[in-house]
């Protein structure tokens, strides 16, 4: 059971996270495309990854969280 403890915070504080950081994008980056022009290669690599994969990413991880800890606390039969 303590595995799946570990596993469900994992997934929230990821999703967490990615949430946080695709509202930081979108609010401060995208209004300002002289920020992005200004990163390297590789910044604006990671900014167009984050920006076609970032919602699908924090979709996935807050449907596992939510899925582990409805296993854990209402067991196999009633979380199907």
């Amino acid at each position: 059971m303590r595995q799946w403890v570990i596993v469900e915070r994992f997934c929230l504080i990821g999703h967490v996270l990615a949430l946080v950081f695709g509202l930081a994008g979108l609010l401060l980056v995208l209004p300002n495309p002289e920020f992005i022009m200004a990163l390297p290669p590789f910044g604006q690599t990671l900014f167009g990854w984050s920006m076609a994969g970032g919602g699908v990413v924090y979709i996935v991880l807050g449907a596992i969280a939510v899925a582990v800890y409805a296993y854990r606390t209402l067991g196999v039969r009633n979380w199907l």
